[in-house]
């Protein structure tokens, strides 16, 4: 499907999701609990796949503790912060990737 959309709108799209990726971040890093810093700092968005068909960013952590505090366990309440980080940004994504199509195409 973006091997169709031609070159440009591939590198518009690509930017946005890149722009997204940055707003999901920040807004983990925002929800994130805080002890010592670690989790929150260890908090990443990038572009992770840019193929023919695909373009795929991800936002997560490296932090071996990460999925207990977001999932909780038997001890430890949840408390997320990357699955609602994802929803409150959900609308901003999805303005950012329709503007990048729209700027490409000439259209708005």
């Amino acid at each position: 499907m973006i091997a169709k959309m031609g070159a440009r709108i591939a590198a518009e799209v690509a930017s946005a999701i890149e722009e997204a990726a940055a707003l999901v971040e920040a807004r983990a890093k925002e929800l994130c609990p805080v002890e010592t810093g670690r989790l929150r700092d260890s908090i990443r968005g990038a572009v992770t796949e840019m193929a023919a068909d695909v373009l795929r960013a991800e936002v997560g952590t490296d932090v071996p503790y990460a999925a207990a505090v977001e999932l909780g366990t038997r001890r430890a309440a949840a408390q997320p912060f990357l699955f609602p980080a994802l929803e409150a940004c959900g609308e901003d994504v999805r303005r950012l990737i329709e503007t990048a199509v729209r700027r490409a195409m000439d259209v708005g």
